[in-house]
């Protein structure tokens, strides 16, 4: 069986970016996606980010902004965000550079 379509080989991948100062490799099977992205410290994201992700920080510190709140995370943390305009985030990077895996749908 050739299991090609469900390896992510991400060392293989070139670095994409389509956003200054973010870079990613990703890996699509479907409607779900698998990205390792880096952020460098000054990104300033242009929108709210309403989609939902599963993200595991591998290097750096991470500030994610939400309407009431600002929570951090560091180098291996976690976090899940579910969709929804109630749940809307920016990430905000805290160190020169943030590498982390995320995990998320897509329509």
């Amino acid at each position: 069986m050739d299991n090609l379509p469900y390896t992510a080989r991400f060392v293989a991948m070139n670095w994409e970016s389509s956003t200054p100062k973010v870079r990613q490799k990703l890996h699509r099977v479907g409607d779900q996606q698998l990205r390792v992205v880096e952020f460098e410290r000054g990104l300033e994201h242009p929108a709210w980010c309403e989609r939902g992700h599963i993200g595991y920080i591998l290097q750096g510190k991470l500030a994610l902004e939400f309407d009431e709140e600002t929570l951090e995370f560091g180098e291996g943390e976690g976090f899940i965000i579910p969709d929804g305009k109630a749940n809307r985030h920016r990430p905000v990077p805290l160190t020169e550079h943030v590498l982390l895996i995320l995990s998320e749908r897509v329509s």
